[in-house]
């Protein structure tokens, strides 16, 4: 965390467990599947420390409980969507199909992490604080402008 960017320890996150979903159809064995899953989530916990720790950053103090719940929500509400996803698709195409759809999935998050420019921008722990008034000055100064 504090020598690579976090925005690109996002993207990293992502694209790793892009890799490995994508390689699931692949494989059949219980234990190919954990380990290529095991491998894939190895990039979550920075992923998750990287960009929560500069949301807590960026957020103003006086909002970090409005923003942290609206986080939540956004967070909670997609998660049904993975169990829902899983069992239409493995009923209505089988395992292979189905896998692969949630690969797609995890590719078009990649992608579109990797195309944001606001997301690859996010600097090092060090210079998150000065990253995050930059911003606010120039939200600011949009604001005043319309």
């Amino acid at each position: 965390m504090p020598r690579v960017r976090a925005g690109w320890l996002g993207i990293g996150g992502l694209v790793l467990i892009t890799v490995a979903t994508a390689l699931l159809p692949l494989i059949e064995g219980p234990w190919g599947v954990a380990v290529v899953m095991a491998v894939g989530i190895m990039g979550g916990p920075a992923l998750n420390a990287a960009l929560l720790g500069y949301f807590m950053v960026a957020t103003p103090s006086h909002l970090i409980g409005r923003a942290t719940s609206a986080l939540s929500v956004f967070a909670m509400g997609a998660m049904p969507l993975a169990p829902l996803f899983a069992g239409f698709g493995l009923n209505l195409v089988g395992r292979g199909w189905t896998l692969l759809g949630s690969a797609v999935i995890t590719l078009a998050a990649a992608v579109l992490a990797i195309l944001t420019p606001s997301l690859r921008s996010i600097p090092a722990e060090a210079g998150w604080v000065a990253h995050a008034k930059a911003h606010e000055r120039a939200a600011t100064r949009a604001m005043a402008d319309t």
